[in-house]
């Protein structure tokens, strides 16, 4: 797998493509397991890119100001990384 990223990087793939096959194999193992979700503390920031890309994600509680950003616990069941992942599993074949 990681000979296939990096013969892909030399393809010259955009930033934003190789972000989001990074997102793609990062939630693989959760589609793949039944009762599958993701639990996450993310940076604000991030976390809108992650929600611009389609991840759908939900609050656990309140936001922490950690190492200069605001960091929040996430909450995704595979069923709303399913649409993500169905959109965008074509990526790892490029």
């Amino acid at each position: 797998m990681l000979a296939d990223l990096q013969s892909k990087a030399r393809l010259s793939i955009s930033t934003i493509s190789l972000f989001k096959i990074l997102m793609v194999l990062a939630i693989v193992p959760i589609i793949n397991d039944v009762r599958g979700c993701l639990i996450a503390e993310t940076d604000a920031k991030l976390l809108r890119i992650i929600s611009s890309l389609g991840i759908k994600t939900s609050v656990l509680g309140k936001s922490v100001y950690h190492l200069a950003s605001m960091t929040v616990p996430v909450y995704s069941p595979k069923e709303y990384l399913m649409d993500y992942y169905e959109h965008n599993v074509a990526l790892l074949t490029l």
